[in-house]
């Protein structure tokens, strides 16, 4: 067992300055975008909303939500017409999005899923937890190393949950802290009654369970933002910072049919660059209130990185600061009919 963990703590993760690296802009919002290929396979980013469904329905339906059917039409892969898979080598949660690695032959699609249940893809993925992970003093990293298995739910109110259980089967996440963010309560977040910490993280896991960061992430008191099934306790605080659950595949590494490396970076996705961009406003503007009066809690009136309209009521980071400069100045940058 102590072999076990040591080789899994050896194992590598990208270096966070090199996490998209080579990878295109994101410029998508719900559709598909290709972002590596080789002779044997094609990698392309799935937005959060589209589902992967390998049954005979999933595989054929024509429907705009259906990920097969929506990367077949845009991009000419030569698996379009195989019968069993259609070329796609695994499945990202409907809600999650990122790298979804598609095998242009049937034989590439047998190559990916033999290393990928010898545990030898490098999937790596950010996300944003609840909490201060590792806290004051850390550690900052760490490994889950969990076994799960799919809860038995006879009055189908939690169906398709996952839990960790001894008798489960293995399931092994490396993680790695990036950054904490501390938001505050104010302007329309004012609801939450107290400020709340979070943690954006970077992962890697070593097996490929349903549901497998969610749950561990759980497991260790850290639930997922926006993640309704495994953290339901914080919906509607949630859903006040982030459009959906915040998971994105990031990064994938495996050998190609040719021994050489097939490597697919991703960019994170725009609606989650959004919320993040708007949670780094936030805690920014908290930091620098502590920084200046670290004696007395920071009021609304003085913090530096909000609106306030006429009658003086504090509201949230302007979206023309994000990107967004409203219709009206959108409608007087096009030339009228």
């Amino acid at each position: 067992r102590g072999q076990v963990e040591a080789l899994c703590f050896d194992l590598p993760m990208t270096y966070e300055a090199d996490l998209t690296a080579d990878a295109p802009p994101a410029g998508q919002w719900w559709d598909v975008q290709k972002i590596a290929e080789s002779d044997n396979y094609v990698a392309v980013v799935k937005p959060a909303g589209m589902f992967v469904v390998t049954d005979q329905r999933g595989l054929w339906e024509e429907s705009p939500t259906n990920f097969i059917h929506v990367a077949h039409r845009r991009f000419d892969m030569p698996s379009a017409g195989e019968p069993r898979q259609r070329g796609i080598c695994h499945r990202l949660d409907s809600h999650t999005s990122g790298i979804q690695i598609f095998g242009k032959t049937w034989d590439a699609f047998r190559r990916f899923t033999i290393q990928n249940s010898a545990h030898k893809m490098q999937k790596e993925y950010v996300a944003l937890v609840i909490g201060k992970m590792g806290g004051d003093e850390g550690p900052y990293s760490g490994l889950v190393d969990v076994p799960m298995k799919k809860w038995q739910d006879f009055n189908r109110r939690e169906f398709g949950s996952m839990v960790c259980a001894h008798d489960g089967q293995p399931a092994i996440t490396k993680y790695r802290v990036l950054r904490h963010l501390k938001v505050p309560a104010k302007g329309q977040l004012k609801f939450w009654g107290k400020d709340r910490w979070f943690s954006l993280v970077h992962l890697r896991i070593m097996t490929g369970r349903t549901h497998q960061i969610r749950v561990h992430m759980a497991f260790l008191g850290h639930p997922l933002v926006g993640d309704i099934k495994y953290n339901p306790k914080y919906t509607e605080e949630d859903a006040a910072i982030v459009p959906r659950i915040f998971l994105h595949c990031v990064r994938m590494e495996f050998e190609d049919m040719d021994h050489t490396m097939f490597v697919a970076n991703s960019e994170l996705v725009l609606d989650l660059q959004v919320a993040l961009s708007r949670l780094i406003c936030l805690a920014e503007a908290q930091r620098e209130l502590e920084a200046a009066n670290p004696e007395a809690p920071a009021s609304e009136e003085d913090a530096p990185a909000v609106s306030k309209g006429a009658a003086g009521r504090v509201f949230d980071v302007p979206a023309a600061s994000l990107g967004f400069p409203g219709l009206v100045e959108l409608i007087r940058r096009c030339p009228g009919p």
